[in-house]
């Protein structure tokens, strides 16, 4: 019976000394990680957690204001598309330039007489889409004008000139439209 304890030992030993440094080094591996767990779960008071990834950030809310003002600019651009069509639609584009007001009003008459001016000028032109965007941006700065300058003011009369003249409208019209937009910005300043 000893000879049997005595080979036992023999053997473990033998497997101990002779066994993988490999299969050792992972044995090993995990006890340190279990200990490290350990002493966590022990230093937090708590159940080792799996652990999670990072919360996404959340984009911010856009801006209400910011939001209204892209929405009236396109619908600015949709009722001057609706006057090369059809120029009886005159009403939409009165509502949308009252809205796009933030300061001082303008007289009723003249965002009726331009609006008149706007139906004679466009019906049958074809003013792009991109165009008409750019002249809903103009109305709007210049139905707040007290926010534009005179240097910016002049520049918009310059480039609304510009875009009635690609796009076919006569010089004449043109010259009322500008006279318009320039009786709104004396009255909204």
């Amino acid at each position: 019976m000893k000879t049997y304890l005595l080979l036992a030992c023999l053997a473990a030993m033998t497997a101990t000394v002779l066994a993988d440094p490999y299969t050792q080094a992972i044995k090993q591996s995990k006890r340190v990680v279990n200990q490290v767990g350990q002493r966590q779960a022990e230093t937090q008071g708590a159940a080792p957690v799996a652990s999670q990834p990072p919360p996404q950030p959340v984009a911010p809310p856009p801006n209400p204001a910011l939001v209204a003002l892209q929405l009236n600019i396109s619908n600015l651009a949709k009722d001057l598309g609706d006057l090369q069509a059809d120029p009886t639609k005159k009403q939409p584009l009165i509502n949308d330039l009252n809205l796009a007001v933030q300061g001082t009003s303008p007289a009723q008459t003249s965002v009726t007489k331009l609006t008149e001016d706007l139906a004679l000028a466009l019906t049958g032109k074809t003013l792009p889409l991109e165009q008409r965007t750019k002249f809903a941006q103009y109305l709007r700065a210049i139905f707040n004008s007290s926010h534009v300058s005179p240097t910016q003011q002049r520049t918009i009369f310059e480039d609304a000139r510009k875009i009635f003249q690609t796009g076919g409208v006569t010089t004449e019209n043109a010259d009322k439209i500008i006279g318009d937009l320039k009786t709104v910005a004396g009255e909204t300043k």
